[in-house]
């Protein structure tokens, strides 16, 4: 009996570290149904972004002494200070710490899972900057499109209207800088972490889990694309949002390395800020912003439609590669 029970327990400890040795090796959920992924993917996102904003407005009434019924007061520069902090430790939450989570837990690698430890060439990066550069007119114009067929659909003054407004003002406020440390956070908060946590997320994670649910790498890049805009929840902006995201799923298809999306998310938004400062300092004129969107300045998208189209086919031929 002694025997039998001692080769049991040898039988077992013997199991148990097998199944200790091929957890260690492979990935907790790497072999789970993609929509239990997905569920998964979705609680990570919501739990980090609530625990982030809880102990960021938990920390900021030390750090900035204001009432949280005073945030909506956007014309004071303490408000603005806030709000920018905020928005810093919630894009952490929701953006940047779930998918190297995601990535540990799918893959052991959050890096490779990512496509991170995949370097673009040099050239391709050129290329993706002068693109997202040369595209300004025709985004303004579908950014006008689409402003013009909401009014037409609803009226003028209808709630996805008035909520652009207020997105507007908000964007506005944050964007009103005239000095060069200003100009560098906002390039930090607008452009930088934004580019690389949206690009990680969109990208990285659920593009991903929607091309090997649908197997069909043109679904995946689509329905990212459509979420990626939706989630802004400014829908006077959702068809060039969109666009831009299927541009950016796109490269990433094309490449196999996420940097080159983050680039072309950062030139965009980087190129925005820079734009706001010198306008604000009076370098620039405001008329900028609008280039594309009226018949005087169509000619300008036209001509951004060509140099994109060109430089989209160079990417590709060159870059082409599966995920």
């Amino acid at each position: 009996m002694i025997c039998f029970l001692s080769s049991t327990k040898k039988i077992f400890t013997f199991a148990a570290k097998l199944i200790k040795l091929n957890i260690q090796k492979r990935a907790i959920f790497k072999d789970l149904p993609h929509f239990v992924k997905l569920t998964i993917v979705l609680l990570i996102v919501g739990f980090s972004f609530l625990f982030f904003s809880i102990i960021g407005i938990l920390l900021a009434k030390t750090l900035f002494n204001i009432g949280l019924q005073d945030i909506l007061n956007i014309s004071d520069n303490q408000n603005i200070s806030f709000l920018k902090y905020l928005q810093i430790v919630q894009s952490v939450g929701l953006f940047i710490i779930p998918p190297f989570l995601i990535g540990y837990l799918f893959n052991r690698n959050s890096f490779s899972y990512l496509k991170l430890n995949i370097k673009p060439q040099t050239s391709l990066i050129i290329a993706v900057v002068i693109l997202m550069i040369c595209a300004i007119p025709v985004i303004n114009l579908f950014a006008e499109i689409n402003a013009r067929a909401l009014d037409y659909i609803f009226s003028p003054n209808n709630w996805m209207k008035n909520m652009e407004e207020v997105a507007m003002k908000t964007t506005e406020a944050f964007l009103k800088v005239d000095t060069t440390n200003g100009l560098l956070i906002n390039i930090i908060i607008i452009a930088i972490i934004p580019a690389i946590g949206e690009e990680l997320v969109f990208r990285g994670v659920f593009q991903k889990i929607f091309i090997n649910w649908s197997k069909n790498i043109h679904f995946g890049v689509i329905f990212s694309a459509i979420l990626f805009s939706a989630i802004h929840m400014q829908f006077y902006g959702f068809l060039p949002r969109f666009l831009m995201g299927l541009l950016f799923g796109y490269l990433f298809v094309w490449s196999g390395s996420i940097w080159l999306p983050i680039a072309a998310h950062f030139t965009n938004n980087a190129f925005a800020v820079i734009v706001s400062y010198f306008i604000n300092i009076e370098s620039l004129s405001k008329d900028i912003e609008t280039v594309g969107m009226d018949f005087s300045t169509i000619i300008y998208a036209i001509v951004s439609i060509i140099i994109v189209s060109i430089l989209l086919y160079l990417i590709f031929k060159k870059g082409k590669r599966k995920l």
